[in-house]
Parts: structure tokens; sequence; C-alpha cells
């Protein structure tokens, strides 16, 4: 996605779990699960980064680290969100 192009994710490998990845989505685990083994980690070794209850109670179910977050990052390189002036 365009959202990739932006400089944060510089040095990152990022991809996206989507709900056609899984069979079940959150608050089960299993997104998060298979993004930790894409990556060789395991569940306490990762940062889930979410906005939303099933966000929270996803990253418990496995005893992953989750931040909290209340909105999405404003970037130039997704057309869909405004950046600020």
């Amino acid at each position: 996605t365009d959202l990739f192009r932006d400089p944060v994710w510089e040095g990152f490998a990022p991809f996206v779990v989507g709900k056609e990845d899984v069979r079940r989505g959150k608050p089960d685990p299993e997104g998060l699960l298979l993004a930790c083994r894409r990556f060789g980690v395991a569940p306490g070794e990762a940062v889930f980064v979410g906005d939303a209850p099933s966000d929270r109670a996803a990253a418990a179910a496995v005893r992953m680290p989750f931040v909290p977050v209340d909105h999405v990052f404003a970037s130039p390189f997704h057309p869909a969100i405004p950046t600020p002036t």
C-alpha cells in the first residue's frame, strides 16, 4: 500500500495481515500470530499498535505488548489521510 512509502517505515519490512489472511478476525489473535510467524518472533517480542477494543483483546490473548492510539497519523503518502497544515 502507498502508506508504506512513508519514510517512517525506512529500514522496516512492513506487511499487512488482513481479514482475507485469517479464518477468525479480532479479537481472535490469529492475525497477530501469523504476523509473528512471518517475522520469526514470539508474541512477547512484538508490539501491536491498535485503535479498537478488539485490538487490545487480541494482543492480551497472546500476551503481546499493546500500544493504544486514538487516531490515524497524518501522512502525505496516504491520500485518504489529511496532512495537518
